[in-house]
């Protein structure tokens, strides 16, 4: 397994790119309240959205919301970039 040396997407890879998404967080009340998350490639390209709300509104709280809408998108972030860089590393074969 050491020696592969076939062209291949890496971890680095990946850790590069990530270094370059925002996360952009936005609160809403309407029709419930919920926190959206929009992460974004170079603030450019949009790689994916995560949504966080309580069952109850009653226990709706911001901060957990944008917590856990961030820690969504930015693995749902992560999996599209892998796709995405399998896809190119695939087209380049």
């Amino acid at each position: 397994m050491e020696n592969q040396t076939a062209p291949r997407v890496t971890k680095e890879q990946i850790d590069t790119l990530l270094n370059r998404v925002e996360v952009h967080t936005t609160t809403c009340q309407y029709p419930t309240p919920h926190v959206m998350a929009i992460a974004w490639l170079d603030g450019k390209f949009h790689l994916g959205t995560a949504i966080s709300k309580s069952v109850d509104p009653a226990n709706f709280n911001e901060e957990l919301g944008i917590k856990y809408s961030t820690e969504d998108v930015l693995k749902t972030a992560e999996n599209k970039l892998w796709e995405l860089e399998g896809y190119r590393l695939f087209a380049n074969i």
